[in-house]
């Protein structure tokens, strides 16, 4: 085997050895499936957490959007039967709008 093919195939390995550990962390890092009530927590550990403060009461409820207010960022949702009213940043709902069927994913954490 010449050196061209012997660079060759240890170039083509290293690659293939990049990419198959880039898409492992990409589907460890992926959203929670909609519906799944440990998600948001598996989630959260993953990333090493948002805050220092404990999250409890994480959930996801289906929901319909009624308004989205895509300047503000809030945005209404019909869930179980109650009107919610949530914040999102704005560039995040651009593309929300009424009728659409979402899945809201929440927690809360006390503040000390």
């Amino acid at each position: 085997m010449d050196i061209f093919r012997k660079v060759t195939l240890s170039s083509l390995l290293a690659a293939s050895f990049g990419l198959v550990a880039a898409t492992a962390w990409a589907q460890d890092m992926s959203p929670p499936e909609p519906g799944k009530m440990g998600g948001m927590k598996e989630m959260h550990e993953k990333m090493g957490g948002m805050h220092k403060q404990r999250v409890e009461g994480m959930h996801a409820m289906p929901a319909t959007v009624t308004t989205v207010d895509k300047q503000t960022g809030l945005v209404e949702v019909t869930a179980e039967g109650m009107n919610l009213r949530l914040h999102f940043p704005p560039a995040t709902v651009a593309d929300l709008k009424e009728g659409d069927k979402i899945s809201v994913h929440m927690g809360y954490s006390k503040e000390k």
